[in-house]
């Protein structure tokens, strides 16, 4: 007996380019510890649980390829993501101190680096813009979507032509 509330979709926030690029630069010089937190949230789009769990066994720089396994309820248990050339060779840059890539609360210390150097840090900023910034590059909802680990319909839905091919392009290259 009682109503059935909707939600309004929101919009997403995303990062632009010079930001993501600002916020590995800022990291590699300041804080190196989460470099490749901050890499593998911009460049493969990790959830933060994903993010948290994510091993260096887990990464074959060789093949360009991550195996995200631990995922969140309702999606996908297993997914590969293609490494760009670009967070490859940040990813050479990281000490492997631990098994685990990312230090505990890797993307929230990062989104606090980032916002004392004021650098805009939108919710889920850097999921929202691996996904965006993926298909304008591509130009592929499908590859997206299983990289993400989300459905076609949401990743057309929300994310599709939100930036340009060319900062697509851009955002794979910094």
């Amino acid at each position: 007996q009682v109503k059935t509330m909707t939600e309004e979709s929101q919009s997403i926030g995303i990062f632009k380019v010079p930001e993501y690029a600002a916020i590995l630069k800022l990291i590699q010089k300041k804080h190196p510890t989460y470099l490749a937190t901050a890499v593998l949230a911009g460049f493969a789009g990790l959830r933060r649980t994903e993010l948290h769990a994510q091993t260096w066994e887990q990464i074959d720089l060789k093949r360009g390829l991550l195996t995200v396994t631990k995922a969140k309820r309702n999606t996908p248990s297993m997914r590969i993501v293609h490494l760009c050339p670009a967070a490859i060779d940040w990813l050479l840059l990281c000490k492997k101190d631990s098994e685990l890539v990312s230090p505990a609360w890797g993307v929230d210390r990062i989104r606090k680096f980032a916002s004392k150097a004021n650098i805009p840090c939108p919710e889920n900023g850097f999921r929202h813009s691996f996904i965006t910034y993926r298909v304008a590059a591509t130009g592929n909802v499908d590859e997206t979507s299983l990289e993400a680990g989300n459905s076609r319909d949401m990743v057309f839905k929300r994310y599709r032509e939100l930036v340009s091919k060319e900062d697509g392009v851009a955002w794979f290259d910094l």
